[in-house]
């Protein structure tokens, strides 16, 4: 977007760069790891690099050609130098055209206390962006008196950052949300048969940019597609489980139900009627629901079945006193008839000899004493109970 300063030309293979100590030496066509990132720009190494194999050190061509001095639009007054490391003690800045913090290169006006990304420092003054029919020209600032804008692309708010706009709508965007799919355009101020050096450099690194997303968008899909098949694994792994589980359930069932609802119904299925479409949460909760509604009506048919068994008890007790009333009250009418007769009708005439004896012999049946004295196997030597 202005006048540069260009480094004087070195060797393509080999070069030395102020922003580090050592000789670089130039790689192409090597796949980088998404951890070694280009100290210029902070974008992943791609393409042409330049390296220091001992320091793990990168830079791309186009950043190892940034010039050491711009003159640039947002400042008139001062050029802005290249400085390859910040110069605020946290060890980053904060960009001033797109808002964000940065650690690689970064041209600096120290009276003005300007700091721009290399990148955002070389785009473009106009861009046709997908998003709008017509230009789009950067602005410095926003035309509002908040000084802020709402991004027409990510619907985001943007405040005391540089912005695209299409003055005829109204149409404002973030810097970084038209980085990608623009076509850019020359500066009017420039020649028509040649591209300045800074548009060329960004065009590339934008290219980069798009290559970089292709890769993360890639690498998410595969993660995403994992991740679903570990799920589905995993959801197999506990309806199996859980499959397994309800027939164990239903053999035990099989089992005690006849006892219980006296062979008349079978024994409910777990997990019969179970809706295909039910998330796993709700097939879950269901079985839950129908195994204490099962172990609800097991209790209950036992609380049943121990009421009736302990009614027959009851109602067999009764039987039983019955009975052994009728046999005492015979026995004491068969001893009173005996004793009506006269002892001349002898011992072997009464029903219990030994009552007979006890009381006939002792004179207490007639004096009326009662049965004080007597022994129980006396009085009940012959019952049976």
């Amino acid at each position: 977007m202005g006048k540069t300063k260009l480094e004087p030309q070195q060797s393509n293979n080999r070069i030395t760069h102020f922003s580090h100590p050592h000789t670089l030496e130039l790689i192409t066509h090597q796949n980088f790891a998404p951890s070694q990132l280009c100290s210029g720009c902070k974008i992943q190494a791609n393409g042409s690099v330049y390296t220091c194999k001992s320091c793990n050190f990168f830079l791309h061509v186009e950043c190892s050609q940034m010039p050491l001095q711009i003159n640039h639009p947002f400042d008139k007054e001062h050029s802005l130098t290249l400085l390859p490391k910040s110069i605020y003690p946290e060890g980053n800045f904060r960009c001033d055209a797109c808002g964000e913090t940065g650690d690689g290169f970064s041209y600096h006006c120290n009276s003005y206390g300007i700091d721009l990304h290399i990148l955002c420092a070389v785009l473009p003054q106009y861009i046709t962006h997908r998003s709008h029919r017509h230009q789009l020209e950067i602005q410095f600032s926003s035309p509002y008196p908040s000084k802020s804008f709402r991004c027409d692309i990510c619907k985001n708010i943007g405040t005391k950052q540089w912005l695209y706009r299409c003055h005829t709508c109204g149409f404002d965007a973030h810097l970084n949300c038209t980085k990608l799919q623009s076509h850019f355009h020359q500066n009017p101020t420039t020649s028509s048969n040649s591209r300045s050096a800074p548009d060329q450099q960004y065009q590339h690194h934008c290219a980069g940019v798009d290559h970089m997303n292709q890769e993360i968008k890639n690498e998410i899909s595969s993660l995403r597609k994992q991740r679903e098949d570990e799920d589905k694994l995993m959801a197999e792994m506990i309806m199996g489980g859980v499959n397994h589980e309800n027939q164990r359930l239903n053999e035990l069932l099989g089992r005690t139900s006849p006892g219980i609802n006296n062979g008349t119904t079978a024994a409910p299925q777990f997990g019969g009627s179970q809706n295909n479409e039910m998330s796993f949460p709700e097939i879950l909760r269901k079985q839950r629901e129908d195994q204490d509604k099962m172990m609800a009506e097991m209790i209950s048919d036992a609380n049943y079945l121990q009421n009736q068994q302990l009614s027959y008890l009851i109602a067999a007790s009764s039987l039983n006193n019955q009975a052994i009333n009728q046999q005492f009250n015979q026995t004491l009418v068969s001893y009173g008839g005996s004793a009506g007769a006269g002892a001349g009708a002898g011992a072997g005439q009464g029903q219990i000899p030994n009552l007979y004896q006890n009381t006939i012999g002792a004179g207490l049946f007639n004096t009326g004493a009662g049965f004080a004295g007597l022994g129980l196997n006396a009085l009940f030597g012959n019952l049976k109970f």
